[in-house]
Order: structure tokens, then C-alpha cells, then sequence
């Protein structure tokens, strides 16, 4: 006697396979993804601006014996804390910083630093206006020179030259300031 196989719906086969798949899914949501590391950066503050041409990040982390890198670089690790000093170029700078741990997911931020281009202004008394500007020019300055003239100074037999400047002299001011010059015959 010749047994006869029983039918399988093909649909049945494919109902079996996709529980037995969905509950293979199902196992997994139950278990716990690993733990993040920690990252906080306490300096510099997001959106920081600074004149120096580098700036120390530093932090902490949890684990306390994370690895942490900064703009790709491995920073200083210790009890927690982290530290790395970066270069700024001019502008605003976005700086990265990730932290890893074994058994643990990354964890990753990024501040922005601005570094302004300060320059000191000269001490422009004395020079012609002429001479007033081209110094300003030659260090990044918008030169704005006004006379201050008495009614006396067409009188006398002596150059224009500079009295003062606004802002003063030895101030820090950023690339492109305009700086008012004033000029007159005796100061």
C-alpha cells in the first residue's frame, strides 16, 4: 500500500515562517540594548567666542575609564574627567567629541566655538592722514578720517595730522572695524 503524503498549503508554510520569525523578533524586545556611555562637556559653552587660536575642551564621562576623542584626536583621560586642547581657525569652529566604552554605545556631541581676529589699534597721533590710514589698512581696519579743525588752524603754517583715534589706541577690535581718525593742525 502506497502512503499518500498529506497536502501543505504553501500559504500555511508561509504563515509557520513568518511566526516563527515575528517570535524570534519578539525574544529580542525583551532584551535590554547596551547602556550608553556618558558625555558632558563643561568648557568652553556651546556658542563660546574667544580671540586665542585654541581653546581647552574639557569634561566628564561615564565610565570613568572611557576613551574619549576630540576632533578626532584621543583626549586625556582621568577619573572621569577629560581634557584636549584644539586648534580654532577663524570663524566659527564646530568641534566633535565622542565617547566609547566596552559593552556600552557611543556617545557623541559637538559645540561651536567662534575665534574673532583681534587686532590692536595703533597709536596713530602725529602721523599725517595719509600715514593714519595706510597703518589702519595694513592691519586689517576701515580708516574713517574726520577733520576737527578749529577756525584758527587755516591760520597756521603747519601739516594736518592725526590727533586721536575712536576707538582709542591700544584697543582690540575685530578685522574690519571702522576706526574714526580725527585730524587737525594743533592737537
Amino acid at each position: 500500500m502506497r502512503h499518500r503524503r498529506p497536502y501543505i498549503s504553501p500559504l500555511l508554510v508561509i504563515a509557520a515562517v513568518a511566526s516563527a520569525g515575528i517570535a524570534g523578533c519578539a525574544s529580542d524586545a525583551g532584551k535590554d540594548s547596551a547602556p550608553q556611555a556618558i558625555l558632558t562637556i563643561s568648557s568652553p559653552r556651546d556658542k563660546a567666542v574667544v580671540a586665542t587660536d585654541s581653546v581647552e575642551i574639557s569634561g566628564r564621562v561615564r565610565p570613568p575609564e572611557a576613551s574619549v576623542t576630540v576632533l578626532g584626536r584621543r583626549a586625556r583621560v582621568g577619573a572621569g574627567g577629560f581634557s584636549a586642547r584644539v586648534p580654532l581657525k577663524v570663524g566659527t569652529n564646530v568641534v566633535d567629541v565622542i565617547a566609547t566604552a566596552p559593552d556600552r554605545s557611543p556617545a557623541m556631541t559637538a559645540i561651536r566655538v567662534t575665534r574673532q581676529d583681534l587686532v590692536e589699534i595703533p597709536n596713530l597721533s602725529g602721523d599725517s592722514p595719509e600715514d593714519a590710514r595706510r597703518r589702519l589698512v595694513a592691519v586689517g581696519l576701515v580708516a574713517t578720517i574726520k577733520d576737527s579743525s578749529g577756525i584758527f588752524d587755516d591760520l597756521l603754517p603747519v601739516a594736518t595730522k592725526a590727533c586721536e583715534s575712536d576707538p582709542a589706541a591700544g584697543s582690540k577690535v575685530e578685522k574690519g572695524t571702522s576706526v574714526v581718525v580725527l585730524i587737525a593742525k594743533i592737537c
